[in-house]
């Protein structure tokens, strides 16, 4: 994903009335940021290599993406930012969560809320990614 296509994403706004609370957005520098996402999947993972090659797809200068699956089912993804807003951030994390279920494994859970209750359909839609 290059630095343009990040800054010109428009996708539905995070509304706290509308979607749960977003995981904790920890500060590791003056621009730099880093939110901890964790989904639960439907059934386990079967091929666990097709993970990294998905995050790295993702990885730019402005936005780095770290994967760890927990176990079969449970899969946690760090974004880290360098200077975007938190609606960029929830875009980024949105569009990623997409891909996950598209590829990887239809998302049952993510934090501790029902996957139906993020947007996440709003971002599923064939991308040059």
């Amino acid at each position: 994903m290059t630095e343009a296509k990040v800054r010109r994403m428009h996708k539905p706004v995070y509304d706290g009335a509308m979607h749960p609370p977003l995981p904790p957005r920890i500060r590791l520098a003056a621009k730099s940021w880093e939110r901890v996402w964790c989904v639960a999947l439907v059934d386990p993972i079967t091929s666990p290599e097709k993970l990294p090659s998905l995050v790295n797809r993702f990885s730019t200068d402005l936005v780095n993406i770290r994967a760890q699956m927990r176990t079969r089912r449970l899969l946690y993804f760090a974004i880290t930012t360098q200077d975007l807003d938190e609606q960029s951030e929830f875009e980024i994390g949105m569009i990623l969560m997409a891909y996950i279920d598209r590829e990887i494994g239809t998302i049952e859970r993510v934090e501790d809320r029902p996957a139906h209750r993020w947007p996440i359909s709003g971002f599923k839609r064939p991308s040059e990614f």
